[in-house]
């Protein structure tokens, strides 16, 4: 009885471990099995790329498609892509260029524009030097004849005005210095505008605080354009000019350009002759034509038939 007892537990042990080891043949035949974990690899060894996990319903058998792409070579629509891209970017690097090129022409073109526009103003400044405006006697018949104008009128300067320490550096002054010039340039715009005021006043037909306003180059403007029209202009400028070149006696009753020409021709010289009594006649010559003090040099063409030849032409000199 004992013996049938061992006996019987040892074939039930035998039938449990049978259709335990069923199961596990089944469960790994079954496509949703999993796999078995790897040992990692030994340290040094360089490690395998894993493998991803296959799908559920994928057989065993099949390729895996993540491996599949990443083995496969670029499409050619990549490329084509790729080179379009490329192509574009050349392109608009060519069309910079050109725009670079055509920008740096023109700004070239307009540099030596510049230039020109320089160059002509410094050779109209250097046809105004002070010194052509220092006349005398021959130099007024010449103008007399040819029917041109020329003035180098002290630049008006209101009472209070005063040389700048710079303008003053380069007259090689003092600052004490500084007074007596301003006062003699104030002394000068008086006398300018007691002579051209009352004669602007009458071409405007108003008042001389009207006048005032239009300031006395504005007025010499408008008194010479009247006259002009007029067609009294270029007599009255020749009598004028024959008298400063002494060929004739100083006019008794001047006419409106008689009288402009007299005083402003003559205003320059009686400048000098104030800062003469300051500064001895060499340092005041030396002072009147130099470049530190305002001066408008003016030139006038009175005879209309070579008025095209000889523009006039106004500048100041400081």
């Amino acid at each position: 009885m004992a013996r049938w007892s061992l006996f019987a537990a040892f074939a039930l042990t035998a039938a449990m471990a049978l259709v335990i080891g069923l199961n596990l043949s089944e469960r790994a035949r079954s496509p949703g099995a999993r796999e078995p974990v790897r040992a990692a690899p030994a340290k040094g060894n360089v490690p395998l790329e894993p493998r991803p996990l296959r799908q559920q319903n994928q057989p065993r058998g099949e390729a895996e498609p993540e491996a599949a792409q990443h083995l496969e070579p670029a499409a050619p629509e990549e490329h084509d892509e790729r080179a379009s891209a490329e192509a574009a970017r050349n392109a608009e690097l060519s069309r910079e260029v050109v725009r670079l090129k055509r920008r740096e022409a023109e700004t070239r073109a307009q540099l030596e524009a510049s230039n020109r526009q320089l160059e002509a103003y410094d050779a109209q400044q250097r046809s105004f030097a002070p010194r052509e405006f220092d006349l005398g006697p021959e130099d007024w018949r010449r103008l007399g004849r040819q029917g041109t104008l020329k003035l180098r009128i002290p630049c008006p300067v209101s009472p209070g005005d005063d040389l700048t320490r710079a303008q003053l550096d380069s007259l090689g002054l003092a600052p004490e210095d500084g007074a007596l010039v301003a006062a003699a340039f104030q002394h000068s715009a008086e006398r300018v505008w007691a002579a051209i005021g009352p004669l602007c006043a009458q071409v405007l037909r108003s008042t001389p605080e009207r006048a005032a306003a239009r300031g006395p180059n504005l007025c010499r403007r408008l008194i010479l354009s009247d006259a002009a029209r007029k067609g009294t202009a270029l007599p009255a400028f020749r009598h004028a000019a024959a008298y400063l070149a002494g060929d004739a006696p100083e006019p008794s009753k001047p006419s409106p350009v008689e009288a402009l020409v007299l005083e402003l021709a003559q205003e320059q010289d009686r400048l000098k002759a104030e800062l003469a009594e300051s500064f001895g006649p060499e340092e005041a010559d030396r002072l009147v034509f130099s470049e530190g003090l305002c001066f408008t040099e003016a030139t006038h063409q009175l005879d209309q038939r070579q008025t095209a030849t000889h523009p006039a032409a106004t500048a100041t000199s400081q």
